[in-house]
């Protein structure tokens, strides 16, 4: 609504994030889902309104004031309830949160373990709420579980898609470019630009990753010699299939 400029509906949604919006819920959310979700959306909201204050401009008399501070206000309340789901003994993020209590929950399916892609599509949103707040546990929190990533020492850099929260190890050897993997690559790239590359890591363990998925996950039909991506359910050692 930012975006094309609905000045009077943007006033009506800042008025019910001002007086309705709660995230005191007695609900179990998706820990990955409502960070890209709610947390993106809100840090977006902001970066639109500060950054492009003449779109959908906020008047004098709206609720929030300051009004650039809304956003702030309600992300951060919501990330401090999603941060007990980092509380994990290895600090990767359970599956789901439950908003009220900031209990972590273990995913229900999958022995317990979490999506390799989703808790490491989280980063971005975390560091940019530390970047505005000051508070540096944000970053911190969401940093180290690409550490604990990359302490696997996965081959070629390519990753599983599952990894168990209360280990912090990969389980299966499944590995594929589809749901539960894909945005891990994404973010690594993302990571790195996010920062004005300070943090070189993250295109070296993305340059590492193209490389792998060159050699592991493409291949060629016969004839046409077009390109296919594959994949790899039992491991890099074993038969590549299509999706």
């Amino acid at each position: 609504m930012i975006l094309m400029n609905l000045t009077s509906r943007v006033q009506h949604a800042r008025h019910w994030i001002h007086n309705s919006l709660r995230y005191d819920q007695n609900h179990d959310v998706n820990t990955f889902e409502t960070t890209i979700r709610m947390l993106g959306g809100l840090l977006s909201a902001h970066y639109l309104s500060t950054n492009h204050p003449n779109l959908a401009p906020i008047t004098d008399d709206d609720p929030g004031a300051p009004g650039e501070d809304l956003y702030i206000e309600k992300a951060a309340d919501l990330a401090d309830r999603l941060l007990g789901a980092f509380e994990s003994p290895s600090g990767v993020p359970y599956a789901s949160i439950n908003l009220n209590t900031s209990l972590g929950i273990p995913s229900h399916a999958d022995g317990g373990a979490s999506s390799t892609a989703e808790a490491t599509t989280v980063q971005l949103e975390f560091k940019y709420l530390a970047k505005l707040t000051g508070e540096a546990e944000y970053w911190e929190i969401v940093e180290h579980v690409m550490e604990v990533v990359d302490n696997q020492q996965a081959e070629d850099g390519l990753l599983p898609i599952f990894i168990y929260a209360d280990k912090g190890q990969f389980r299966g050897r499944n590995i594929r470019l589809g749901s539960r993997g894909d945005s891990y690559y994404e973010y690594l790239i993302k990571q790195y630009l996010q920062t004005s590359e300070g943090e070189p890591i993250y295109k070296e363990m993305w340059d590492e990753a193209l490389t792998g998925i060159s050699k592991h996950l493409i291949t060629y039909t016969k004839n046409g010699k077009l390109a296919v991506l594959a994949e790899r359910p039992d491991g890099l050692d074993h038969a590549l299939l299509p999706k």
